[in-house]
């Protein structure tokens, strides 16, 4: 086998906080890698493998094997592939066996990154059946008695999570899904440590989608449902969060099927919504938006016999609750763009039930709205003004007309309010108007965006433009949606029915070919007399 070299200094220095040590390090790695590839896989195998080594180099080891076989770009992979299915069998052998005894170590950080490198290879090698032993030990791990280590029994569940989650279905046989899907449901077990459920459940997961066998067998669909629902109500709130996240895929992979759960499924999301942690309640509304995401696509699709109107016939209930929920918002959390909560997933779900339900929407939102816009805590004020904007995309233009127009010179003079946030709302809500209703109203109808309200419109938004960055965005877009109102067809500065889908969505600050929005809103603003700067 190929000659082993100590690379634990060069592993070590691949997380220096010197770049210039770093950049040495990894160019090291990578000539080995080039110049003798059985060399450098033996080595860092090696060093993955040593028990004796700091847990950093090992996981610098682990990253620098999982790297030797896949990549982002798909030619790169493919390379990759070739360049392991060429490499010695008793060398791919040996570390196969090094990864596999790897899940027993005692170090968490190594068990999980090994997970990932089996399954990296895994990907490859079940292509052509060249790790057979894979499957079997790992049941051997989950069936061992005595129970093997719960180290041990979580980086296995892991690892089966990340081999379902990187590969073809097609490459696994039923009776290896059955298999796995037996052990996953079996570490989800009450008895197991709630570190191995979690796994359990991330794994199934990950798995859900190889399932469709099983959700064809009534008693199998059962107890797969049933087990998932359990874990909703864990003590462990992690486990609550994958819960529901697993819900979310049997909903879109399994939609059909779900019309005897729905029940049991709205109670338990309602009950988390109510009364649970942030987190919970977050991925508790997201399956109700994974569910109206796929009954919107059906009837975008022509299948409207196909739908079976979850989120409508819950509209009446699951409608109060996003709306407080609105009221929810985290201020610290909103200042990160990454962040997702109950407020802004409440919003998200609130933006698709006005979709689905059009005119339905209009007299529940209505009094939240009116109640709240002028509230003097900004929380309510926010939520009203999000709400507001939430159904402009679904209901008829006349079911919103007296509500737009009441509301308007209420977002215009939010556009100065004291709170950053709601001023940042408002903005996006006079998008909303602008793009879904100004220019597309019915025959005979009388302007959204009525004559004489266009200088003082015009003058506020010109105004916000002075704004925060997060401001000025959503006003740059309501300005461009505003304009658009007024544009002609043939791109000239008049009036016109603009039908519904006639623009698209572009980020602020981005012009297209053909954009003639800003020289119509000038050519408007100087009949109203208003001015926009050049």
């Amino acid at each position: 086998m190929a000659t082993v070299i100590d690379l634990s200094a060069a592993l070590a220095s691949t997380f220096s906080h010197d770049a210039n040590i770093r950049q040495q390090a990894e160019q090291h790695l990578d000539h080995l890698k080039e110049s003798n590839f059985p060399g450098y896989l033996a080595s860092i195998t090696n060093e993955l493998g040593n028990e004796e080594r700091a847990d950093d180099i090992r996981q610098a080891a682990a990253l620098q094997l999982k790297n030797s076989v896949d990549a982002k770009d798909a030619a790169r992979r493919q390379d990759l592939m070739l360049k392991w299915q060429g490499t010695d069998a008793a060398l791919k052998q040996h570390i196969r066996d090094v990864l596999l005894r790897c899940l027993h170590s005692p170090k968490g950080d190594v068990r999980k990154t090994t997970a990932l490198v089996i399954a990296k290879i895994a990907n490859i090698d079940i292509q052509s059946n060249a790790w057979p032993t894979l499957i079997p030990t790992l049941l051997n791990n989950m069936a061992a008695q005595p129970p093997a280590p719960v180290g041990t029994r979580q980086a296995t569940l892991t690892t089966f999570g990340y081999i379902c989650e990187e590969i073809d279905e097609s490459l696994l046989s039923s009776e290896n899904v059955n298999m796995i899907l037996t052990a996953v449901v079996a570490g989800m077990g009450e008895s197991e440590q709630d570190e191995v459920r979690l796994a359990a459940i991330t794994a199934l997961t990950n798995a859900i989608h190889l399932a469709r066998n099983n959700f064809e067998v009534e008693t199998e669909r059962n107890y797969l449902m049933t087990v998932v629902c359990k874990c909703t109500l864990a003590s462990s709130q992690p486990m609550r969060v994958a819960a529901f996240q697993c819900l979310q895929q049997i909903a879109d992979n399994y939609y059909s099927k779900l019309q005897s759960y729905m029940t049991e499924l709205y109670g338990l999301s309602t009950k988390s919504i109510k009364d649970d942690e942030d987190e919970v309640a977050t991925q508790a509304i997201e399956f109700w938006s994974t569910v109206a995401e796929y009954e919107l696509d059906m009837m975008d699709d022509g299948k409207d016999d196909q739908c079976k109107n979850f989120t409508a016939s819950a509209a009446e209930y699951l409608l109060p609750l996003m709306l407080e929920c609105l009221t929810k918002q985290d201020e610290e959390a909103l200042e990160d763009e990454g962040t997702w909560n109950r407020a802004m997933a409440a919003g998200f779900f609130l933006k698709l039930l006005a979709r689905i339900c059009k005119d339905r929407v209009v007299p529940q939102v209505l009094p939240f709205v009116t109640g709240n816009i002028s509230s003097p805590d900004w929380h309510f004020r926010e939520a009203a003004t999000f709400a507001f904007g939430s159904i402009m995309e679904g209901p008829s233009p006349a079911s919103l007309d007296q509500f737009v127009r009441a509301g308007l010179p209420f977002l215009t003079n939010a556009l100065k309010d004291q709170h950053r946030v709601v001023r940042e709302t408002t903005a996006w809500a006079l998008g909303q108007v602008f793009e879904h209703l100004h220019g597309n109203e019915a025959e005979n109808q009388h302007p959204i965006v009525p004559k004489e309200s266009i200088p003082a419109l015009l003058s506020a938004l010109v105004a916000s433009l002075k704004d925060e960055p997060r401001v000025v965005y959503y006003v740059c877009d309501a300005l461009r949606y505003l304009a658009l109102g007024f544009q002609s067809p043939d791109g000239g500065p008049q009036c016109y029915q603009r039908k519904p889908g006639d623009t698209n969505y572009y980020a602020p600050g981005r012009r297209e070919d053909g954009d003639t929005s800003r020289p119509v809103l000038r050519h408007v603003a100087s009949l109203y007399g208003a001015v926009v700067p050049q």
